[in-house]
């Protein structure tokens, strides 16, 4: 679980993702 889209929640998430994780991004915000 990533919580925050900024760049850096995303660079987390897909980096995870790369090394065979599942991952979910919340974000408190409707728009990233």
């Amino acid at each position: 679980m990533v919580v925050g889209a900024g760049a850096a929640g995303l660079a987390a998430a897909r980096r995870l993702q790369t090394l065979g994780h599942h991952v979910e991004i919340f974000e408190a915000r409707d728009d990233v």
